[in-house]
């Protein structure tokens, strides 16, 4: 074959070769994302919240009680992690599993996006950048919330671009199911209706000029498809919203909301959290990739071709970064860093785009630094956190804060590891072990051995009902109060002091607790 055939047969071949060769590239750094959350999940000790949450999802598919009682604005996730059935022991490494595994379609919708706004390129850079970014990578190996509302967000940034181009019912009822799963996931993505609504009015080139011209276009064209979108939203609300008001009417408790992290904006402390938080982002982040994102974005702004469209990229990320942090930061009472775990994706895709554009200069001197700060940041900042992370997360540097609950905290470690080796040979075995509920939680991932929460470890009431009890004490209570019976102390386990965790208190002890010999 020759002449104009054969060039095209030769374009085509090449064509169908750099897809392929990019193809081999993203299965390659999703394998890459997936096997450093799953990898050794273990090494690092529960937090709290793992407990309760753990704890929640084994109790969430009885349905003995509507889900929303207990929910704090998670009941998705009791959902997922229920699933797995989390037997004790085992319960740490599934439940975070199930959380970790959530990265490969988040990265996927991240490699997506980044295609769609700066090309191949940019979405395996975004993708490079997502899959050893510590921000998602420490977060992703928990069990914890914001992984999964992270995902939903993604996916629905993902396809609320579908919705603007092919309006059509399903797309509508796709959208609207993936809306009302990140905000079920965690209710500070309560802004996630941003997405769709803004996609529409970005992406869909309407033949039409002027605004009231194209306001009109777009209302005829979308707005019964974001109608119908809004309707999966409210009937997926509607069986914890509606018990919930009644249940508020009646008085009663329901933990839709955890009012107790609900912030006060007149209070002049939350300054002070916003700016301390910063500061913790960037352990996570380093100061390079906000740098990386505001060089993608300003890349967007100045882009010659097809600007309008480029624009649109530009307000699209912006939105969506909004979407995902402005909730937590104005309803949070106290601000953690796992709160912004979300906006993980859209950074990505900003700095991807940052990163493809330098390189796509004609100035070799650009591409070098462009070469050599990836090298930087990967080799001298995330690989070695990644590293860390999957083999000694103790000796993680993280900022103050998250050390204090990450890295043992008041509920891990070895001693609760020493307590639990102790309960399982008690002799004899059929006494009662009691601990407050944080410990009760936490002690779900060491022993087999079934732990009553007291309702008041100060004054622990339940054990007036047997003769002989087992308690635990995590040595930050209150001493409880006696009942008249015997307290006899079993063990007691100092935790090694961490310079990093100092003021938290780190002793735990089991004590024997037995009625009183009757006088004679």
């Amino acid at each position: 074959m020759t002449g104009p055939d054969a060039a095209d047969t030769g374009v085509r071949r090449q064509e169908r070769d750099r897809l392929a060769a990019r193809l081999a590239a993203v299965v390659a750094l999703l394998l890459v994302l997936a096997a450093l959350r799953v990898h050794n999940l273990a090494a690092q000790d529960p937090f709290i919240d793992e407990g309760a949450h753990v704890q929640r999802a084994r109790a969430v598919w009885s349905f003995e009680q509507n889900p929303g009682r207990f929910s704090n604005g998670k009941v998705l996730l009791y959902f997922w992690l229920g699933v797995f059935e989390l037997p004790p022991i085992s319960a740490l490494w599934i439940a975070r599993a199930a959380i970790a595994l959530l990265a490969l379609p988040s990265g996927a919708a991240v490699y997506a996006l980044g295609r769609k706004m700066g090309g191949g390129p940019t979405g395996l850079a975004a993708l490079g950048i997502y899959a050893v970014l510590p921000l998602a990578l420490f977060f992703e190996r928990m069990a914890l919330a914001d992984p999964l509302a992270g995902m939903f967000m993604a996916l629905i940034a993902w396809r609320s671009l579908a919705l603007a181009r092919h309006p059509s019912a399903r797309e509508a009822v796709l959208v609207g199911g993936l809306v009302a799963s990140a905000t079920l996931a965690k209710l500070t993505m309560g802004l996630a209706p941003l997405l769709p609504a803004a996609a529409t009015l970005l992406y869909d080139p309407l033949p039409v000029s002027g605004w009231r011209a194209r306001l009109d276009a777009w209302r005829t064209r979308h707005a019964r498809g974001l109608a119908l979108a809004a309707g999966v939203v409210v009937g997926c609300w509607l069986p914890l919203v509606l018990p919930a008001a009644m249940a508020y009417v009646r008085g009663d408790t329901f933990t839709l909301v955890n009012a107790a992290n609900m912030a006060d904006v007149r209070n002049p402390a939350l300054l002070a959290e916003l700016r301390a938080i910063v500061p913790a982002l960037i352990h996570y982040t380093s100061g390079a990739l906000p740098l990386a994102a505001a060089a993608g974005l300003g890349a967007l702004a100045r882009r010659p071709q097809r600007s309008s469209k480029a624009r649109a990229h530009l307000l699209y990320l912006l939105i969506w970064l909004a979407a995902s942090v402005l909730l937590p930061l104005l309803a949070s009472r106290n601000l953690r860093t796992r709160y912004f775990m979300p906006a993980a994706a859209p950074l990505s895709i900003a700095a991807g785009c940052g990163v493809a554009a330098l390189w796509h200069t004609r100035r070799r001197a650009a591409r070098l630094a462009v070469v050599a700060a990836v090298l930087a940041w990967v080799g001298g900042f995330a690989l070695p956190i990644a590293v860390t992370t999957v083999t000694a997360p103790q000796d993680l540097a993280l900022p103050p804060a998250d050390a204090a609950v990450y890295l043992g905290g008041n509920f891990a470690g070895d001693a609760f590891r020493e307590i639990a080796v102790l309960l399982d040979t008690l002799d004899p075995p059929a006494g009662r072990i009691l601990a407050d509920a944080p410990t009760c939680d936490a002690l779900y991932f060491f022993t087999s051995r079934p732990v009553t929460c007291a309702a008041d470890i100060a004054n622990p009431r339940e054990l007036l009902d047997a003769p002989v009890s087992y308690v635990v004490l995590n040595g930050h209570e209150s001493q409880p109060d006696q009942l008249g019976l015997v307290w006899e102390l079993v063990a007691e386990f100092e935790r090694p002091a961490l310079e990093r965790l100092a003021g938290v208190t780190r002793t735990a002890s089991l004590w024997r607790v037995r009625t009183a010999p009757a006088e004679p």
